[in-house]
């Protein structure tokens, strides 16, 4: 019997990889402040304690609530996500991946600093058919450029600005609706963003 690609597999939290390639702690936001091959963080001002009370309020503060979140339901987290860890995980075979990053020039952030999308690609499987979630602001050229690559994946990704405050909680619906239902990963993102809609259209005036 032919193997249903990922995309189209029954997919659980347990399944999922959630990763990070902007700082998740004051530690890491300080180091990449000073880091020649990042911008994310130094986009929160030049004053070292205005910035630092900004990433705290505008990011921290929503990785610290959700982590826990996606942890209690089974998904596994990366917090410094390197561009060879990328490729690693996309070589394990984890069925869903979702970086969430800075996009800048054609380049993702990682932990490690820019990488543009030729070495992005090299870092994908010969045959890869898994998933990849880029939470990365206006990535459409990456995605494109993975999806013409490899036909049977799936790429999912921003075309706005990924603000955190909105995009993390999301992924607690997509998590907590895999945890529940047996569907595939296109299906639990297609009904949360559903309900997203009709809640937003039923509080409207």
């Amino acid at each position: 019997m032919e193997t249903l690609p990922v995309s189209h597999q029954i997919v659980k939290p347990e399944d999922c990889v959630f990763t990070f390639g902007i700082p998740t702690s004051l530690e890491a936001f300080e180091a990449a402040r000073a880091h020649p091959n990042k911008e994310f963080a130094r986009l929160f001002g030049e004053n070292d304690r205005v910035a630092r009370a900004k990433y705290e309020y505008e990011v921290l503060r929503y990785i610290d609530r959700v982590l826990p979140v996606y942890q209690a339901l089974g998904v596994r987290i990366v917090r410094k996500l390197e561009l060879a860890h990328f490729g690693r995980l996309l070589h394990a075979g984890s069925k869903v991946l979702i970086l969430c990053s800075h996009w800048n020039d054609e380049a993702v952030e990682f932990y490690d600093g820019f990488a543009d999308t030729a070495s992005i690609m090299s870092q994908f499987p010969e045959h890869f058919q898994g998933v990849t979630d880029l939470c990365v602001c206006r990535s459409r050229s990456l995605a494109y450029a993975i999806k013409k690559q490899y036909p049977h994946a799936l790429i999912r990704y921003a075309n706005k600005p990924a603000a955190p405050y909105i995009w993390l909680p999301f992924y607690i619906d997509i998590f907590r609706y895999l945890k529940v239902q047996d569907v595939s990963y296109p299906e639990a993102v297609s009904v949360c963003v559903s309900r997203v809609i009709r809640k937003t259209r039923d509080a409207a005036p």
